[in-house]
C-alpha cells in the first residue's frame, strides 16, 4: 500500500501513526519514534499497534471511536511502552481516512512533569508557611504565658477558697447555712468557667489551621483575642476600651487566622506602650460597617511608627525589638492572612500613637466571592444557587456545610436589606429565610421579594411557636413553598429543597 500521501506528516513535531482496520501499522513519522524511544524495525515487526503499549485499552477505545464516528479522542493518559520506556503523557486523536485510521499523539509529558514538580513544590511551600504560622503562634503564646498564668491563678485561688468554705460548712457548722453553701458553689462555678474560657481561647489559638472558613462574629473573635492578650501586668497597667456596635458583624472567615492577626496587633501595641514607658497607656478597639465592608481598628497612645521605617513594617523579619524579643514575622503574617480574606491591613500615625486598621468584606460579599463572583453565574454549570438568610452564625454554618456537601452553591446573609441587595445583583434559585430577624422579619422579606416581581421559591425556617401559623398565612398570598421547623435534620432540609427546586423546574 502506498504511503506517499502521508509524507506530509514527516516534518511534524507531533507523533503520527497510520494504521489499517486490523491495527497493522501503515505509516509512522520520526516524531513518533522519538516519542516512544523506539526503532523502525520494532514498529515494522509489530502485528497490532496497541501491542506497543501497556494500556492497550486506551488505543483500542480511540481506534473504535474513529471507526464508528470518523473521529475519536482519548483522555489524558500515562503510558509505558512494552519495551519499558515511559512514562509518557499523551492525548491521542484519531481520524478515519478511507480504510485507515490516522492517530496523532499530543505529547504532554514535559508539561505534566513540570506540573507535578510545581505541585509538589507548592505543597512544600504551603507546609512551610503553615509551620511558620504555627511557630509564630507558639512564640506569641510563650510571651503571653506569664499573663495567662496570672489570669488562671486568680480564679483558681477564688475557687479554692470557696471550696474550703463549703467543706467547713459541711463538716464543722452544725447549723448548715444552705444559702452560704449555694453562694460558695456559684462562686466556684463562676471561677471554673473563667478558667475554662481562658484555656479554650488558648486551645483555639494554637490549633493548626485547616483553611476552613465559616460565618463568625468579628466582635466575638476580637473579644476572644483580647481575653488572651490583655492579661497579667498588661491588664493592670494598660487601659483597654472596646467600642462595640449594636448589630453583630458577621463575616465569612477563618476565625483561627483572624484571631492570630488580632493577637499580633494587640501584642505589638502593648509592647510599644510598656517598652517606651508611656504615661497612662491605653488601647482602643473600634468597629465599623459601611457598604460591603466591615472594619475594626486598634489605636494606642504610644510613640507611633517612625516615618523612616514605615515602608518596612510589613516586610518579613523586620523588627525594631532587641534580638531574641521578636521574630519580625507578626505583621508580615498578619497582612498576608488579611489579604487572603480579600481584606486590607494598613496603619496610620495619630497625633499620639498609631492606628492599625483592618477592612474585610461583609459575609454577603465574601460568600458571593467564594461562591464564584457577581452576576448570574455564581457556581458552575447547573449548580443551584441558594440564598440563606439567618442572623445566627451557627445556623448559617450548619446549612452552608450541609448544602455545599450536597452540591449546592451557597450565599449567606444576616438580614433582609443585604439579602435584597444580593437578589437584585445576582441570579438566585432559592431563598431560605428565618422568620425572626432584626429590622424586618422573614415574612416582610418575602413581601419585599414579591414586590420586586421575583418568583423565586421561598422556604420559611423557624423555631418560633407562631412560625407555622405565619407560613399558613403567607403560603397563598406570597407563594411560600414550604416550612422547615428548627431544630431540623439534614435529610429534612435536603428533601424539602429537592422538592421545591424540582417543582420550580416543571
Amino acid at each position: 500500500m502506498s504511503t506517499e500521501k502521508y509524507k506530509l506528516f514527516d516534518d511534524l513535531l507531533s507523533g503520527v501513526v497510520v494504521i489499517d482496520n486490523n491495527q497493522s501499522i501503515v505509516y509512522f513519522n520520526q516524531a513518533f519514534l522519538v516519542l516512544i524511544q523506539s526503532s523502525p524495525r520494532v514498529l515494522k515487526n509489530t502485528k497490532q499497534f496497541s501491542e506497543l503499549f501497556d494500556k492497550k485499552e486506551v488505543i483500542t477505545k480511540v481506534f473504535e471511536g474513529a471507526q464508528k464516528n470518523t473521529t475519536g479522542i482519548s483522555e489524558e493518559s500515562i503510558l509505558f511502552t512494552t519495551q519499558g520506556y515511559g512514562p509518557i503523557t499523551v492525548v491521542i486523536k484519531a481520524i478515519k481516512e478511507e480504510d485507515n485510521i490516522i492517530l496523532s499523539f499530543n505529547d504532554l509529558t514535559v508539561e505534566r512533569n513540570l506540573y507535578d514538580k510545581y505541585k509538589i513544590q507548592l505543597e512544600e511551600i504551603k507546609k512551610t508557611h503553615e509551620k511558620i504560622l504555627q511557630t509564630d503562634k507558639l512564640a506569641t503564646l510563650g510571651e503571653l504565658s506569664a499573663g495567662i498564668s496570672h489570669e488562671i491563678n486568680n480564679p483558681l485561688t477564688v475557687a479554692y477558697g470557696y471550696a474550703q468554705n463549703i467543706e467547713w460548712e459541711l463538716k464543722e457548722n452544725a447549723s448548715l447555712n444552705k444559702e452560704e453553701v449555694i453562694t460558695s458553689i456559684n462562686r466556684v462555678t463562676t471561677s471554673l468557667e473563667k478558667i475554662s474560657s481562658i484555656i479554650n481561647n488558648m486551645k483555639s489559638y494554637v490549633r493548626t489551621n485547616d483553611d476552613h472558613r465559616q460565618f463568625c462574629d468579628l466582635q466575638k473573635v476580637t473579644k476572644g483575642a483580647c481575653e488572651l492578650t490583655h492579661t497579667g501586668s498588661r491588664k493592670d497597667l494598660i487601659k483597654m476600651e472596646i467600642n462595640e456596635i449594636d448589630e453583630p458583624l458577621i463575616i465569612q472567615a477563618n476565625p483561627v487566622e483572624l484571631e492570630q492577626v488580632i493577637v499580633n496587633l494587640l501584642k505589638n501595641s502593648f509592647d510599644a506602650l510598656l517598652d517606651n514607658q508611656v504615661k497612662n497607656p491605653s488601647v482602643t478597639i473600634s468597629f465599623t460597617k459601611a457598604d460591603h465592608f466591615v472594619g475594626f481598628s486598634i489605636t494606642d497612645n504610644g510613640p507611633g511608627i517612625d516615618s523612616s521605617i514605615g515602608d518596612n513594617v510589613f516586610q518579613p523579619f523586620f523588627t525594631t525589638k532587641d534580638i531574641g524579643k521578636g521574630s519580625g514575622l507578626g505583621l508580615s503574617i498578619s497582612k498576608r492572612l488579611i489579604e487572603k480574606h480579600q481584606g486590607t491591613l494598613t496603619f496610620e500615625n495619630q497625633k499620639q500613637g498609631v492606628c492599625f486598621s483592618i477592612q474585610l468584606p461583609t459575609m454577603e460579599m465574601s460568600s458571593m466571592i467564594t461562591s464564584g463572583g457577581f452576576g448570574p453565574e455564581i457556581g458552575e454549570g447547573d449548580q443551584k444557587k441558594i440564598l440563606i438568610v439567618d442572623n445566627d452564625p451557627a445556623v448559617l454554618n450548619e446549612l452552608d456545610e450541609m448544602l455545599q456537601a450536597a452540591g449546592y452553591s451557597v450565599v449567606g446573609s444576616t438580614g433582609g436589606d443585604d439579602a435584597l441587595h444580593i437578589l437584585i445583583q445576582t441570579e438566585i434559585d432559592l431563598v431560605i429565610t428565618d422568620l425572626a430577624m432584626p429590622k424586618f422579619s422573614g415574612s416582610e422579606l418575602a413581601q419585599k421579594i414579591r414586590a420586586l416581581e421575583e418568583d423565586i421559591p421561598i422556604i420559611y425556617l423557624s423555631g418560633a411557636l407562631n412560625g407555622k401559623e405565619t407560613f399558613q398565612k403567607d403560603k397563598e398570598t406570597l407563594n411560600i413553598s414550604t416550612f422547615i421547623t428548627k431544630p431540623f435534620n439534614n435529610s429534612q432540609v435536603l428533601e424539602a429543597i429537592s422538592k421545591v427546586l424540582g417543582a420550580s423546574n416543571e
